[in-house]
């Protein structure tokens, strides 16, 4: 039961996390939401959303890993309960 709601508690990271990724990809490249910003504000802009779309792309690469490692624990657990063939 842990290792069900532990995946599906990283899934739901994995989703805010991807949300948040593409949100700053989109920020990056339209930039600021001002009617007439200045190329300095761009510049701003731009440096935050991508530091900020390293980050998530590192944290959602994270999450998938361990998504990855607690999904092969739980189908070695399941192999370890198999009872042995009889003979």
């Amino acid at each position: 039961m842990a290792f069900r709601l532990a995946r599906v508690v990283l899934w739901l990271a994995l989703v805010i996390v991807g949300i948040l990724f593409v949100l700053a990809v989109l920020y990056f490249a339209r930039g600021s939401l001002e009617a007439f910003p200045t190329p300095e504000q761009m510049n701003k802009v731009r440096v935050v959303a991508g530091v900020g779309a390293i980050l998530f792309l590192g944290i959602e690469l994270g999450l998938w890993s361990l998504l990855r490692s607690y999904t092969r624990a739980a189908r070695a657990r399941v192999v370890e309960n198999v009872a042995p063939p009889a003979t």
